[in-house]
């Protein structure tokens, strides 16, 4: 994608107001998108301003973003957990559409830190929440819930019910699951015999 034109179109909506946009121009300076090293300064400088948007996938992501800042310290001393946890919780609760995401990525924050019990519990959260979007039908929340179930995050590790999940996200057009489904059959695990055809 040409970014530089991105970035034009961006700053030209930025300066006419849209409180919306200052979420693409944080989430491009947060990930480096216009070939410059990661900024997160002003990437949340951006996000704090688009965290008050009354639209609420914005005002979600936002917060989503900003928790990402967040952990780029979480090996050090003074990381603070609570605050990243509460930017997660504000992002769910402003759209449940976040709330897998956000439990996974509490989940994952609480293991680094060693906080078993808490982690377990966001894990199990975040697996409730796919299994539920997955039945809906949402292909990216099947493809989630089979890694969960394969690698044993928040329920006891099922290669069977992971390979469904894979099976019903691939079929659902999900590249990522396909290329699980083919590592489930190149490897062979557990109920799944090796099959390099079928890989």
């Amino acid at each position: 994608p040409d970014l530089q034109t991105a970035k034009t179109d961006y700053d030209e909506v930025l300066n006419a107001g849209c409180l919306e946009a200052n979420l693409y121009e944080g989430a491009f300076l947060l990930h480096g998108y216009y070939g410059d090293e990661i900024d997160t300064m002003n990437a949340l400088l951006y996000l704090n301003k688009s965290k008050e948007s009354e639209i609420q996938k914005i005002a979600a992501e936002s917060y989503m973003n900003i928790a990402l800042i967040q952990e780029f310290d979480i090996s050090e001393d003074n990381f603070d957990l609570q605050k990243t946890l509460d930017c997660y919780q504000k992002a769910m609760d402003i759209d449940p559409y976040f709330e897998g995401r956000s439990y996974l990525c509490m989940a994952d924050d609480y293991f680094i830190k060693e906080d078993n019990e808490n982690s377990d519990g966001c894990y199990q959260k975040a697996l409730q929440f796919y299994v539920s979007s997955a039945k809906a039908g949402d292909e990216s929340s099947m493809m989630q819930a089979g890694l969960l179930y394969q690698y044993g995050y928040g329920t006891k590790a099922d290669s069977e019910i992971a390979m469904d999940y894979y099976r019903k996200a691939a079929d659902a057009g999900n590249s990522y699951a396909m290329v699980y489904v083919a590592c489930m059959y190149e490897m062979g695990q557990d109920f799944v015999k090796q099959d390099l055809d079928k890989a």
